[in-house]
């Protein structure tokens, strides 16, 4: 069983700044995130449950607001970006008049985002994301890593950075973002520069504050995604307490599968051989505890923690 790499979209490159978008580095994501305060039993009035339910309304309805603020700024940063280039493009065509207009748009625009939030350092205005597949047994990889361990050891380097070039299996999410403050000073000193008819200083400025843009990878590897999948789809069937013999090979087929992805992702170096062994562990009590139809609640949790715990380690 194989599990399709969803293709991307534009809505999905959205969804992701504005998750980015949500981390706590911003005080207003902070505020959106904080969950609903939690009422006991005796602190319900009577009518609790329409009490409830007009809180869950709040509570949506500011999420909402706080979506449509994040989608807000990464509109203004975007269009900033857009206007620096412009003001660029302009001045290599003399056109200065429209440089000055673009770059007074540039100013307003992040202007109105600092003014907005005073603690965002870093403005996203694009996302990109990449997926980087091996269609490769685990053994040939392997293979393929100790030949570059061995061109490395013989100072084969280029012969080495050739075969490593693909060993890779994950989704790659690059985030443009602006550095706000920093920016919004550089940009305010070339207006001056125009002025006074120092056009070409003018052109190196811009072009110099274009190459202060940040660009972030948020790496995300495939097996650590795949084995969670699997490990849902066989937690559905090992809970089932009359399963076919049809159904007890698809289970072991796919904790087998959960594996052998947990092992891809330790031969490309997605976390160390420390993290990856108590993973094993548990998977090899699953593999006891749902073996020939037998069923138990439970049995997945600890392995799912594990995995949980690790994941929060890699991504650190």
């Amino acid at each position: 069983m194989s599990i399709p790499i969803p293709k991307i979209s534009h809505s999905l490159m959205l969804a992701t700044v504005l998750a980015l978008l949500a981390l706590p580095s911003c005080s207003w994501a902070e505020k959106a995130n904080e969950p609903a305060p939690v009422k006991t039993s005796e602190e319900l009035p009577m009518g609790s449950e329409a009490t409830n339910e007009a809180d869950e309304a709040l509570v949506a309805e500011s999420e909402n607001d706080a979506d449509k603020r994040r989608e807000s700024i990464l509109t203004e940063a975007t269009e900033a970006l857009k206007q620096t280039e412009e003001a660029l493009n302009a001045l290599e065509e003399k056109r200065t008049e429209d440089a000055l207009e673009a770059l007074a748009v540039t100013t307003g625009k992040l202007e109105l985002i600092v003014a907005r939030e005073p603690d965002l350092a870093l403005a996203p205005t694009d996302v990109a994301v990449t997926y980087r597949e091996i269609l490769a047994s685990n053994d040939s990889v392997e293979k393929v890593i100790e030949s570059a361990l061995h061109a490395l050891d013989d100072g084969r380097v280029q012969d080495a950075r050739y075969l490593l070039d693909d060993m890779g299996s994950e989704i790659v999410t690059t985030v443009t973002e602006l550095p706000l403050v920093n920016y919004a000073a550089a940009i305010k000193e070339i207006a001056p520069l125009i002025d006074a008819g120092e056009i070409e200083r003018a052109k190196q400025e811009l072009e110099a504050v274009l190459q202060t843009v940040v660009l972030t990878d948020y790496v995300t590897p495939l097996p650590y995604l795949r084995a969670e999948q699997l490990l849902d789809s066989a937690q559905v069937l090992a809970k089932n307490s009359d399963r076919s013999e049809e159904q007890n090979e698809e289970l072991s087929s796919q904790l087998a599968q959960v594996r052998e992805n947990l092992k891809l992702g330790e031969i490309l170096g997605y976390g160390s051989r420390d993290n990856y062994a108590p993973l094993y562990t548990e998977l090899a009590q699953i593999e006891e505890k749902t073996r020939d139809g037998k069923h138990g609640k439970g049995v997945f949790d600890i392995v799912r923690s594990t995995m949980s715990n690790w994941w929060d380690l890699i991504a650190s």
